[in-house]
């Protein structure tokens, strides 16, 4: 089993002169983008296999589950 991957990001401990870096609208595009093919592709994937939602995983999650786990994890 591998173990977690060191948390080595300092959160507001510290300022970066990357912190104070320029944003704008265009720097935002790519990513946002981004993320919405990655939502597409998760939900064609979830609609192709719809028939083995509910399929026996052993001691993993169902397609189902992992579903309605990412849904409650992105409406909270």
């Amino acid at each position: 089993m591998v173990g977690p991957a060191p948390d080595l990001w300092r959160g507001r401990a510290v300022t970066l002169a990357s912190d104070w870096a320029p944003f704008t609208e265009q720097d935002l595009d790519e990513p946002t983008a981004q993320i919405k093919r990655i939502a597409q592709v998760f939900a064609m994937r979830l609609f192709a296999t719809r028939e083995q939602w509910d399929a026996p995983a052993g001691n993993e999650w169902t397609v189902r589950e992992i579903a309605e786990h990412v849904t409650e994890a992105t409406t909270t």
